[in-house]
């Protein structure tokens, strides 16, 4: 346990804020401290000491912004600012990964106040797993970890479904429609990325990836029920004039998509420039994907246009996702050259190393010889060219030849 504790420590050392990072926190600070001035308020209302104190505490709580800031203040009283940080770059396997999902997180759904808060959180927490699959595939994890990790993403999974249920059962529907769009949109197109990449592994290394194909499956299958769900809200808000309320949410959404779809178009057009790092398969599946994107956002402003907020909506977040799908294959086509190196160490051919390794001896013998033989001959022509000069100066010596026969 000391040695655990003395890695975390030693993890943790190493992750610093920069001076950016640092000025940007402190302008936030400042920013907050000149619009919402409790000073003034507080002198003029006889307001001092802990009065003052608690107000401005439960009213900042009462700002719905204002909680993930709380949420990450009450991480890093408890794990420590260095852990917190660097425990979200963790992978599967990785020593800080524990505390990535079994402290971290939990934290920060706890922070949620609302059921639709802790259900978007939960959402995107499934996407960090499915983030971390393509992690899990390069490094070759050992049994354990895969088998564990795929039990977190089973478990992660429900979470999300029991959510979208409590809140169809609490006639929260236009949350439980919103959820399961986003929901499925996840599933959905993570599937479809993750297919595209077990296709490809097994088109270079043979059926070996039957991890990435259960994860898949399991993808599809949740998607199904995802969708079904997310009709039968949908139906159910269509008929009402909830749907207006979508206008808001929708306009988000869909500003979020156009500026994603902006910047992965920017680094898809820098990995063509280096072609020879990247998986050109890969790179016509982004660039589909970013089309069908901007497909989305033409059906978004349709939509918008004939009143149909909620076909927007879910548009948008479509369009989204897309354009991160269209990322990850971006990422997969530079990353692949990684996975082809580690699956070849893999599946090495032994008797193949056994027979290069005698070429190389036997190239090292003959390397050995003709500097042997280089060195002698150099010496010879040296002697014989001595005596050359030795005759030509005058009395001719016998080579030691003829004076052996002599």
């Amino acid at each position: 346990m000391s040695n655990f504790n003395e890695q975390i420590k030693k993890e943790a050392g190493l992750v610093f804020l920069t001076a950016k990072e640092k000025e940007a926190g402190r302008n936030t600070i400042r920013r907050f401290m000149r619009t919402r001035p409790i000073g003034a308020d507080a002198v003029s209302n006889g307001v001092y000491g802990k009065r003052a104190f608690s107000w401005y505490f439960v009213n900042t709580l009462s700002i719905s912004w204002l909680r993930p800031t709380f949420a990450a203040l009450l991480i890093i009283l408890l794990v420590g600012a260095g852990t917190a940080f660097a425990s979200e770059g963790a992978a599967p396997g990785d020593i800080l990964y524990p505390i990535k999902v079994s402290v971290i997180e939990p934290l920060w759904v706890a922070s949620a106040v609302s059921a639709e808060s802790k259900a978007r959180i939960e959402t995107r927490i499934v996407e960090r797993r499915l983030e971390e699959v393509v992690s899990l595939t390069i490094t070759s994890p050992t049994l354990e970890t895969a088998v564990e990790f795929e039990k977190k993403l089973e478990r992660d999974i429900e979470k999300v479904k029991a959510r979208i249920e409590k809140l169809s059962e609490d006639d929260k529907n236009e949350e439980a429609f919103e959820i399961a769009s986003r929901f499925e949109a996840v599933l959905s197109h993570h599937n479809d990325s993750l297919s595209r990449l077990a296709d490809e592994l097994e088109e270079e290394f043979g059926d070996g990836h039957s991890n990435l194909r259960l994860v898949t499956e399991k993808l599809r299958s949740e998607a199904e029920v995802a969708n079904k769900t997310r009709a039968e809200t949908k139906n159910i808000i269509a008929s009402s004039t909830a749907g207006k309320r979508f206008v808001k949410r929708a306009e988000e959404e869909f500003k979020e998509a156009s500026s994603l779809i902006r910047e992965v178009e920017k680094a898809i057009a820098e990995s063509e420039l280096i072609k020879e790092d990247t998986n050109e398969k890969f790179l016509e599946d982004a660039r589909a994907r970013i089309g069908e994107a901007k497909r989305e956002l033409e059906n978004f402003s349709s939509s918008s246009a004939e009143g149909e907020f909620v076909g927007a909506f879910n548009a948008s977040i479509r369009a989204k996702s897309l354009a991160k799908e269209a990322n990850r294959l971006k990422e997969f086509s530079s990353r692949l050259k990684a996975v082809k190196h580690s699956q070849s160490n893999d599946f090495f051919d032994e008797d193949e190393l056994e027979t290069e390794i005698e070429i190389e001896n036997e190239t090292e013998d003959d390397f050995d010889d003709s500097n042997f033989s280089g060195e002698d001959k150099g010496k010879n022509g040296s002697n014989s060219h001595n005596k050359e000069r030795e005759n030509e100066k005058g009395g001719r010596k016998d080579s030691p030849d003829k004076q052996d026969r002599q």
